[in-house]
């Protein structure tokens, strides 16, 4: 429990100091309707309402935000920071923050917060990384805003030209904070790369094909019939790891073994989506045109 030099300020720190928090906090909003305001029995004006009375409403509301605000450890924050405007609401997380489970949701969040795409990790299993961790809080009662997901979605990719200039043209057409759009671009933006659509692949930047060449040759895929012609494609990106084979440089889809019936390769970025949902519960995601 930490407090201010006139020892009377308790802040909230986490669960070892809920209790006394609560009563402190109860104390001194009990003036002016603030606990009102905070236990939620007061309700707030009705949407355009420019009375004096919504006004000193929401006068009272923002000086309650304040009052929590100033309460509690910076450590918090980010439990909070999606309800700038509703103190009910952020004395609702932090008890649920703090009753049980507080050390956990801690490492979830460190977790999410820290969250960088692995270098040779496919897009597919980045994305089911991010939303198993936001899974995990979401089961906790503390879920990250769709806006802190986003934010937290982008700030992970590579720091490579290429996707700077990706995150900077997504920023700008993204609407409403709609993360199910950032994860589809994500994904469109990952399988372009890999399978050098990008202008400087076309103009000749090797990046690691001469690595890819001599790596495929070191074995032969499930299914390789001697005399048969090999038809792999050579991919510029030695990470691109066949899901069907376990050769690498090309996706399943191009797979020249038996087992595999080309044809059906799938063109539905919602489908990658989907596919990367199924990560979180250890499911089979793999999938035609999909590189593992």
């Amino acid at each position: 429990m930490a407090k201010d030099k006139d020892e009377t300020r308790v802040v909230l720190t986490g669960p070892g100091d809920l209790e006394n928090w609560k009563f402190s906090l109860q104390v001194k909003a009990k003036n002016g309707d603030c606990w009102n305001i905070i236990s939620g029995t007061i309700l707030p004006p009705s949407p355009g309402d420019n009375s004096n009375r919504a006004k000193a409403y929401w006068k009272r509301n923002s000086y309650t935000a304040n009052l929590i605000v100033q309460s509690v450890s910076q450590s918090l924050f980010s439990h909070i920071r999606e309800f700038p405007d509703d103190p009910h609401a952020m004395y609702q997380r932090l008890l649920s923050v703090n009753t049980g489970g507080f050390e956990e949701i801690s490492d979830y969040w460190d977790q999410f917060n820290e969250l960088k795409m692995r270098k040779g990790e496919t897009a597919m299993d980045f994305i089911g990384r991010f939303r198993h961790v936001a899974s995990e809080l979401k089961a906790r009662k503390d879920p990250p805003s769709e806006a802190q997901s986003i934010s937290t979605l982008l700030k992970a990719l590579p720091d490579t030209q290429d996707w700077k200039d990706f995150c900077r043209t997504t920023r700008r057409d993204i609407q409403a904070d709609d993360l199910d759009f950032v994860i589809r671009e994500v994904l469109r933006e990952y399988r372009q790369q890999s399978r050098g659509d990008k202008k400087n692949d076309r103009d000749g930047d090797d990046d690691g094909g001469n690595e890819a060449m001599a790596t495929m040759g070191q074995g032969k895929p499930r299914g390789f019939v001697a005399g048969a012609p090999d038809h792999t494609p050579i991919f510029k990106r030695p990470h691109l790891k066949c899901n069907l084979c376990g050769g690498v440089g090309h996706y399943r889809s191009q797979c020249p073994s038996e087992l595999w019936t080309p044809g059906t390769k799938s063109a539905n970025v919602a489908d990658e989506v989907h596919m990367a949902g199924l990560a979180i519960s250890g499911e089979d995601y793999s999938g035609p045109g999909v590189a593992l």
